[in-house]
């Protein structure tokens, strides 16, 4: 990101906090310095008085501390300057290390999926019994692994009963049918959780060997089952019902399929949105559709390299999904 710590005074941004001077003692010499106050009483290994200093602690005095992102502060929400945020956008923009959560420049995996809030329990072989985890969504995985779990609808992060996972698989995780996996129950709520990662050399069309590309990624969705005529049985809906589900490739570079599904008949609109210039491209416009599933593809060779923002509009429900053209 081309970004450098802010205390010194030396990361080429003018608007970022420098460090309260004060007098350290290095290798039994005194050197003015400027502090790195990241909390509030940090005791820095200040000059004596004996040997000229003055005893004073900086990171003692709340006006000194910061909350710069660059400053390894312990306050939240971090902060960046204008300054920053311009170098972080001129380094994407201009071949720089393209992936946040990548330390050497390569594409780390991305956890993604669609899963509907509300699943009918309904005979698996009829129309809308399976229950489709779409992990079409997810990027540069050579691994993935799926969990799952009872949750109360009071507590939705910690686990109550009934854990499963699948064990680690290779390769990319499509569309699955997560009612082969786990027996679901009229009324629970559950927590799917999607980890993928990169883990395995490669080689690219030049014979090279290509390294894998950590770290693991996770996403996490919650689905509520419900009789497969009427309303939920016991417990709360997460949020409001949702009736449609959306996957798109990602990344994508000449071509982009996006695959989305509709649970009822409704108004569906189709946008792809620059998230850097805020240009709106429509790929389907507003019309009437019947329930089934849908697939698209769109020649998006002449598209600049970024990240864009896929949004659905449907029955006045929007999904968004980001994706990004390297």
């Amino acid at each position: 990101m081309t970004l450098g710590h802010t205390w010194q005074g030396n990361d080429l941004c003018a608007d970022t906090p420098i460090g309260a001077p004060y007098i350290a003692l290095e290798n039994g010499n005194c050197i003015n310095r400027n502090a790195n106050c990241w909390a509030n009483d940090i005791d820095l290994n200040i000059c004596p008085i004996s040997q000229g200093g003055n005893g004073y602690q900086p990171c003692h005095h709340w006006e000194n501390i910061s909350n710069n992102m660059m400053d390894y502060n312990q306050w939240e929400p971090h902060a960046v300057t204008t300054c920053q945020i311009d170098r972080i956008n001129d380094d994407l923009i201009n071949g720089g290390n393209m992936f946040v959560h990548s330390c050497n420049g390569c594409m780390p995996s991305q956890a993604f999926f669609e899963l509907p809030r509300t699943h009918k329990l309904c005979p698996q072989n009829s129309v809308g019994g399976p229950l489709y985890l779409n992990g079409q969504g997810s990027f540069n995985e050579d691994v993935w692994l799926i969990e799952i779990c009872q949750v109360k609808p009071t507590n939705l992060t910690d686990c109550h009963t009934g854990h499963f996972t699948t064990g680690w698989n290779n390769g990319q995780i499509d569309k699955i049918d997560l009612r082969n996996y786990y027996n679901f129950k009229i009324g629970g709520t559950y927590k799917v959780k999607l980890t993928v990662d990169n883990i395995y050399a490669e080689l690219n069309e030049k014979g090279e060997t290509i390294p894998p590309c950590p770290p693991s990624d996770v996403h996490v969705e919650y689905v509520t089952i419900t009789k497969c005529i009427g309303g939920p049985i016991g417990g709360s809906v997460i949020g409001m019902p949702t009736v449609m589900g959306m996957s798109a490739t990602n990344p994508f570079v000449q071509d982009l399929s996006i695959m989305y599904y509709l649970e009822e008949p409704g108004n569906f609109q189709l946008r792809l949105i620059n998230l850097f210039t805020n240009h709106v491209m429509i790929l389907e416009s507003e019309n009437e559709k019947v329930e089934g599933d849908y697939q698209i593809n769109f020649n998006s060779s002449f598209l600049p390299s970024g990240t864009y923002s896929l949004q659905a509009i449907f029955n006045e429900t929007v999904t968004n999904q980001t994706i990004i053209k390297p």
